[in-house]
């Protein structure tokens, strides 16, 4: 088994595409009517090592930012190659929460996270 933080680690080593099946923390809105509920599923295919200059972007954070409030929120902002920006076009940033995430797939291998009662943390474990 591996911790959750260490499997995320390992893969922002690559430049490699992952997919990630995650619940849905809040409702997603769009013009003020509830499109995706909370608990529904989320699948996509991410990479990380996308550089946050590919687009232009309204704000942006001091380098550093974003790793330091992605650990106290535990959550990972990847670049989402299915998910549609505001003009339509695909690809975009989106944060997963590690605490939803439910199956990961990487390299035709499938993995879980499985709660460890002794560390008190995710762990993931490949399906044999």
């Amino acid at each position: 088994m591996t911790n959750v933080h260490a499997f995320f680690d390992n893969l922002k080593m690559t430049s490699d595409l992952f997919g990630v099946t995650s619940v849905r923390k809040n409702d997603k809105k769009v013009k003020g009517q509830v499109v995706e509920r909370a608990g529904d599923q989320i699948r996509s295919v991410y990479r990380f090592g996308v550089p946050a200059t590919i687009k232009d972007a309204e704000t942006r954070l001091p380098p550093g930012a974003r790793a330091h409030n992605d650990a106290k929120h535990g959550v990972l902002t990847v670049y989402d190659m299915c998910k549609r920006d505001k003009d339509g076009v695909r690809g975009a940033f989106r944060r997963i929460n590690l605490d939803g995430v439910v199956e990961i797939r990487h390299n035709k291998n499938v993995y879980f996270p499985v709660w460890d009662d002794v560390n008190q943390e995710w762990e993931i474990i490949q399906d044999s």
